[in-house]
């Protein structure tokens, strides 16, 4: 609900005509921005971005994310292999 939301915020702010094949692609993209970062993707400005663009940019460090799930390697010794 909250991505269909947003992506209906940015489609009014920034098209004047309304699309819903657009709007079904601005949900894709919120969703796949969103996993992205869950995984630890960061996006940053350009070191030439004027300073009032950069501000428009979360500051990752302040951002409370979990932490990548990190897979343990299995050894092969699982209860179904044992005599």
């Amino acid at each position: 609900m909250l991505v269909s939301e947003q992506a209906q915020i940015i489609e009014q702010k920034y098209f004047k005509k309304q699309d819903v094949e657009r709007i079904e692609r601005l949900k894709l993209s919120i969703n796949t921005t969103a996993e992205l970062i869950g995984k630890g993707f960061e996006v940053h400005p350009s070191v030439t971005t004027p300073e009032n663009v950069t501000n428009l940019f979360p500051d990752f460090r302040s951002i409370h994310l979990p932490n990548p799930e990190t897979k343990q390697i299995s050894t092969g010794d699982n209860e179904e292999n044992k005599p």
